[in-house]
């Protein structure tokens, strides 16, 4: 069927059935994604940061007594049980502040927050209370009604709030003899005043304290006294628990207080240690951490699986059409293969081309790039056009050499090192013909079986399935294609009359392909024309081959800067190198924070604890793509684990060298390149 359109020009155009359909499908598909994206942000903003809150709500929950770089009662599990015991007998404790912090000096946030410190730590050592005593009290005067506002909103009440406090052991700390005379005037004092509450501070209490409180109780005809100790905090010692417990014997007694600070600040070597760097607390320091490996490790992954699985039944809507699509087949294919010393792999790569199901017809160009094995001489045994250079000219060179005696209509470039599925050509003439308005195609490269098995090539074929399946798929969807891959790539032939490869970068896929986006042509992924590459078996092979593609990055962000800054993965891409560098630094200089938290061995084990629990995520994400592979599956953990560290080093010594200038030295085939 066939619908005529004519427009005021009398112009007619013709469009077919399927045309139209497949325009109406892409429209919805592009419609549905923006949504999609929207969705898909929402979520693992929900996921990533619900997970981030509910470690930082576990580490609280088991918490070893280091709160915000203080210590607290936690870790002094004497005293803890001598006021469990306290507590049993009948005495009141109580909440006295945080760190005996000034509440009335206290903002609303602060003092909710220490609040909430105190009250948490209170529960975890079993002595719920709801009687609060206030640091820095005033006998007689009540407390400022934000005071009061604050800690009802805490659960807690003031009862001794404007209460007259008699102290009469002020500064007995350092009294040595019941003959000194504050001794001798505190016992006539007392015996005036007749105090119904009695205030002493635990600082005070020692044998000459205990003597006075019980010699005052023992005789005194009052009734109902409250006895009230402050300052109780993790110095203190046990026994003065147990005497002031013991005060509850007397009949004029009525009720004993004991006033807790569950923290203070941490004590090594009898030096108080302030836990702030820069004004900020170790604790917050730590928390960054996580928060940072949070937004810049699981949630973009979380983000773009959640992306990549919502929209794949409308991408699925589309291919059914890409599928049905007759293949339009243009005059005359040309494929073009640059090789360097690939005796090895050249034969599998010219049958592969050789064997294609593709119907059409077709020219293998095989250009010879100086090679000192036997490349040339196995070319020359297949019925292709070898185009033998004598110098090794590079990569970029090769290309556009070969491109000068390419006759065909469309251009697809490959590599020596790599062999195509057997209808990998088929199905990149099949989506020009689904998208006539496209200039480019570009396909999948996933990785040959290595000739033995080693845990550098099982960590890049994950990271090749991540690439392709998520990052790619996701680049395609909203026609932003970054890379177009050496390996697999068709461009129409004038696409080559305006953009040569050159050899301004150590990359010149990737510079193509910024060269060709900043001339607005499209760029279209064929997510089932596939091709196997050979990747590198030991990391000095590794190492080399990801100088050239990651220095190379950087090269291209530098030349196409103006069209980078404008793309949001090429921003991704160069945050990567920013992140590494900042996550390398993180990690050089954690030593220094576990130092100053005190508690490394508490500290690690939390740490330990976060890591596996964003590891686990970002494994069960990658893990969806590879449900068919068990041999990968079972590398998914190890890969997290060991993988991005190697990254963050090459990454960070990369980025290092470029953002000073100093550049690369890089042997690449017979040529020695200074890349800057």
């Amino acid at each position: 069927m066939n619908i005529r359109i004519i427009d005021n020009n009398i112009n007619i155009f013709k469009y077919s059935y399927d045309d139209i359909t497949s325009k109406v499908v892409e429209i919805k598909t592009k419609l549905s994604g923006r949504l999609c994206i929207a969705l898909s942000l929402i979520l693992a903003i929900i996921i990533t940061f619900g997970v981030g809150a509910i470690i930082t709500q576990y580490n609280i929950s088991q918490d070893d007594g280091y709160t915000d770089g203080h210590t607290t009662i936690l870790k002094v599990p004497e005293l803890l049980d001598s006021l469990q015991i306290a507590k049993a007998d009948g005495v009141v404790v109580a909440i006295h502040g945080w760190v005996h912090e000034d509440y009335s000096n206290l903002t609303h946030a602060e003092a909710t927050k220490n609040l909430h410190n105190a009250v948490n730590t209170f529960n975890k050592a079993g002595l719920n209370t709801a009687i609060f005593v206030a640091p820095y009290q005033v006998s007689n005067v009540s407390e400022p009604s934000n005071v009061i506002e604050d800690v009802a909103n805490a659960g807690l009440t003031i009862p001794f709030d404007g209460a007259i406090l008699y102290e009469y052991t002020w500064e007995w700390r350092n009294m040595t003899h019941d003959t000194d005379l504050r001794y001798i005037e505190a016992v006539k004092k007392i015996e005036e005043d007749n105090p119904h509450i009695i205030m002493v501070h635990s600082q005070d209490w020692n044998v000459h304290t205990k003597l006075f409180l019980n010699n005052y109780l023992a005789k005194t005809k009052n009734r109902n006294i409250l006895v009230r100790m402050d300052d109780i905090d993790a110095n203190t010692k046990p026994e003065v628990i147990q005497d002031m417990a013991a005060l509850r014997k007397y009949s004029s007694v009525g009720e004993v207080v004991l006033a807790v600070i569950p923290a203070m600040p941490l004590v090594k070597n009898d030096i108080n240690i302030d836990l702030y760097i820069f004004h900020v607390s170790v604790n917050r320091i730590m928390q960054a951490y996580l928060l940072f490996f949070l937004v810049f490790g699981t949630f973009p992954l979380v983000f773009f699986v959640i992306w990549k699985l919502i929209t794949s039944r409308f991408k699925r809507e589309s291919d059914k059409q890409l599928l049905k699509t007759e293949i339009k087949y243009p005059d005359l294919l040309t494929i073009i293969v640059p090789a360097y010393n690939e005796q090895k792999s050249i034969g599998r790569c010219i049958e592969s081309l050789l064997n294609q199901d593709y119907k059409g017809a077709k020219e293998i160009i095989v250009v010879n790039d100086g090679s000192t094995d036997r490349t040339a001489v196995i070319a020359s045994q297949y019925p292709i056009t070898l185009l033998d250079l004598k110098q090794n000219v590079g990569k970029a060179s090769a290309l556009n050499e070969g491109i000068k005696i390419a006759k065909g209509d469309i251009i697809l470039f490959s590599d020596g090192d790599s062999n195509m599925c057997i209808d990998a050509v088929s199905s990149i003439m099949r989506c020009f013909s689904a998208h006539p308005d496209a200039d480019i195609v570009t396909g999948q490269v996933l990785i040959n079986k290595p000739e033995k098995f080693s845990f550098i090539n099982c960590c890049q074929k994950i990271e090749y399935h991540i690439e392709q399946e998520i990052v790619r798929y996701l680049q395609s969807l909203t026609d932003e294609i970054v890379v177009c891959p050496g390996p697999i790539t068709a461009v129409k032939r004038h696409v080559c009359d305006q953009i040569q490869y050159t050899n301004d970068t150590i990359l010149e896929d990737a510079d193509f392909s910024a060269s060709a986006r900043e001339s607005k042509f499209m760029i279209k992924l064929d997510q089932y024309a596939k091709i196997y590459t050979n990747a590198p078996e030991t990391i000095k092979q590794w190492y080399k081959q990801r100088t050239r593609w990651w220095y190379g990055n950087l090269q291209v962000w530098r030349i196409h800067k103006k069209w980078a800054i404008t793309n949001p993965w090429m921003i991704y891409s160069y945050l990567s190198f920013v992140m590494s560098l900042c996550s390398l630094i993180m990690i050089l200089v954690m030593p220094y924070f576990l130092i100053q938290y005190g508690n490394i061995y508490g500290f690690m084990i939390k740490g330990l604890i976060c890591f596996s629990i964003l590891m686990l995520i970002n494994s069960a994400m990658i893990s969806i793509f590879l449900r068919h592979n068990k041999m990968l599956m079972l590398m998914v953990v190890p890969y997290m684990i060991i993988y991005p560290i190697l990254k963050v080093f090459v990454l960070s010594y990369f980025y290092v060298l470029y953002i000073t200038g100093i550049g690369l030295n890089i042997k690449h085939g017979r040529r020695h390149i200074k890349a800057k």
